[in-house]
């Protein structure tokens, strides 16, 4: 009899764990969602108030270039939720890096919406744009493995050289400095 109500007391507790963890789960899920809405709604604002404000000073052609240059910027800005963002500001910072020459182009020319235009039509302004802000995403992606490889190596490196100096004790001192 005893045995049987523990059996359902531990069935209960597990029940009760598996209800509290769909409810963790649920919340984490709502909170991952309310801020993408949150990062969403700030990029929108953000390229609704400076394309009106470029738009009025008669620069819409400039506004389109860096609109659709900055798309894998703004993307990884939407969907990165980790604490200090550090995929997006280092994918925004390539794009960037990738648009600068145009935009100094743009920026030194007489008339900045004729030269926008004359080089969103170039396959290779968005080969460059687009692929620095790739090669962004492949860091992101890549640098985390060569991290981890690095100090994988670096921990078997320490544990033969403690095994070589444990070795070396033990011929010295004896099998006892082995346990």
């Amino acid at each position: 009899m005893a045995e049987a109500q523990s059996k359902e007391d531990g069935l209960r507790q597990i029940a009760q764990m598996r209800a509290e963890h769909r409810q963790k789960v649920a919340d984490l899920k709502k909170k991952r969602f309310s801020r993408l809405l949150t990062n969403m709604l700030l990029v929108i604002v953000f390229l609704t108030f400076s394309g009106v404000g470029l738009a009025s000073v008669g620069y819409m052609q400039v506004f389109m270039f860096v609109a659709v240059g900055l798309l894998p910027g703004m993307a990884a800005l939407i969907t990165d939720s980790r604490p200090g963002r550090f995929a997006s500001k280092t994918i925004i910072a390539f794009n960037l890096s990738g648009m600068t020459p145009h935009l100094a182009s743009i920026g030194y020319s007489g008339s900045p919406n004729q030269t926008a235009l004359a080089i969103m039509r170039e396959l290779e302004t968005w080969t460059l744009v687009y692929g620095f802000a790739g090669f962004g995403w492949v860091l992101v992606f890549l640098i985390p493995h060569i991290a981890a490889l690095y100090l994988e190596v670096k921990a078997t490196y320490t544990i033969k050289k403690l095994e070589e100096f444990k070795n070396a004790l033990a011929d010295e001192w004896g099998d006892k400095v082995k346990k």
